[in-house]
């Protein structure tokens, strides 16, 4: 990673926003197939409230090399603004790749749930935090109710007659 990809990431995160865009355009500017610097500007885009720039820089950064973890929270965070854009449709299709990219990664399971719900898919949304909760807790608590929990998870909405 180049020097300045790095500063404008330190930009960044000390939220001059301006700044780290200007380099990271001159990056661009130079190398215009810069996976991470294409990330790293999707990202301040979305930082910024600009979600619809953000969108088309995530997806030129899909296009070109990213390390993995580059990679892993495009598709998150792609799938993120597509889902606050409204396009549902999208965020559904991105966030499922990242899944199939990343299947030990539980974080694609989270979001895809907001998904769900926001497409009245609410029960198997409930479904899917109630087995990723189970799955990926260490609350003893959670923890001594698991076989309960992967039960109900199946069974939401049934009723047993007493």
């Amino acid at each position: 990673m180049s020097n300045l990809l790095k500063d404008a990431q330190s930009l960044l995160k000390e939220q001059q926003f301006q700044k780290a865009e200007t380099l990271l355009q001159s990056i661009l500017k130079d190398d215009a197939q810069n996976g991470s610097a294409l990330f790293t500007l999707a990202c301040k885009y979305d930082a910024t409230g600009e979600e619809k720039m953000a969108v088309i820089y995530y997806n030129r950064a899909l296009e070109h090399s990213l390390s993995q973890e580059e990679h892993k929270k495009a598709f998150i965070q792609l799938g993120s603004t597509y889902r606050t854009l409204g396009d549902y449709q999208k965020a559904k299709d991105t966030l499922e790749k990242g899944k199939e990219a990343f299947p030990e990664e539980h974080v694609f399971d989270v979001f895809y749930a907001m998904v769900l719900h926001n497409i009245n898919q609410h029960e198997e949304a409930v479904q899917l935090l109630l087995k990723k909760v189970v799955q990926t807790s260490a609350d003893k608590g959670i923890l001594s109710y698991q076989k309960a929990l992967e039960f109900y998870a199946d069974h939401l909405n049934e009723i047993w007659e007493a």
